[in-house]
């Protein structure tokens, strides 16, 4: 469980810094819009995967 978070929170950084790097190459200053819709989108993701892993499966 610990090391699929792990990957997961690495995954959603990596997206992070690809968005930055990208927004400054494109324009040459940073799209906190487009950051920010983002960071919402992977919030309601990890909120969702959270929720979900609270229901264990009954063996």
């Amino acid at each position: 469980m610990v090391k699929r978070l792990k990957t997961l929170l690495s995954g959603i950084a990596g997206v992070f810094v690809g968005t930055m790097v990208v927004n400054i190459i494109r324009d040459g200053k940073l799209d906190w819009d487009t950051i920010g819709y983002l960071f919402t989108i992977t919030f309601i993701i990890v909120l969702i995967r959270l929720g979900l892993n609270l229901y264990k499966k009954q063996e």
